[in-house]
């Protein structure tokens, strides 16, 4: 199927993030299925979803990064254009500075890759990612970890629970409204 792909995909707020600067991603990944690649990918999308979106080329190229069985540290630089002369922003909020971490692809961003390498040979098996840190520079430096508690409490904002709250988390309750 032409134009699919597989990806970890991280949205951070405001198209205008990084613009104009240069910026690195940096993460720890293995895989132990043999010859499993990864490509890091930025993008920057405008208001109205996917159809208004700018790829930024990072230094990896295409097909990015072959992982192997050992936890390895990778990196990629970007540099992030200028937004202006691109589709209006808009007031909907759906703009974003994307990071994408293709592990998969047909056709999509110019890179053909499969899982495990060419699809006569794809296998199954595991891929493990940790530490993932977009950061102002062309240096990574040391994962900065958050405090636990103020972890927790920036990531309410995504949180939805949609049973009664009385209910613990897990309980099956058969709740339909």
């Amino acid at each position: 199927m032409d134009g699919s792909f597989v990806a970890l995909v991280q949205d951070i707020d405001d198209v205008n993030t990084l613009e104009g600067k240069t910026c690195t991603l940096s993460f720890w990944a293995k895989s132990d299925i043999a010859n499993q690649r990864v490509a890091p990918v930025l993008k920057q999308c405008f208001a109205g979803g996917t159809a208004s979106t700018l790829l930024i080329q990072g230094s990896t190229g295409h097909l990015g990064h072959t992982l192997d069985n050992t936890w390895r540290q990778y990196k990629t630089s970007f540099n992030v254009p200028s937004v202006e002369g691109q589709p209006a922003v808009g007031t909907s909020g759906d703009d974003a500075l994307q990071i994408q971490l293709v592990l998969h692809s047909n056709g999509v961003h110019g890179a053909s890759m499969e899982l495990g390498g060419p699809s006569e040979a794809a296998r199954t098996g595991d891929i493990s990612f940790s530490q993932i840190q977009l950061e102002q520079g062309s240096k990574s430096t040391e994962f900065d970890k958050e405090n636990p508690v103020t972890e927790i409490f920036e990531c309410g904002r995504f949180y939805q629970k949609t049973y009664n709250l009385d209910d613990a988390p897990g309980t099956d309750t058969n709740y339909a409204g």
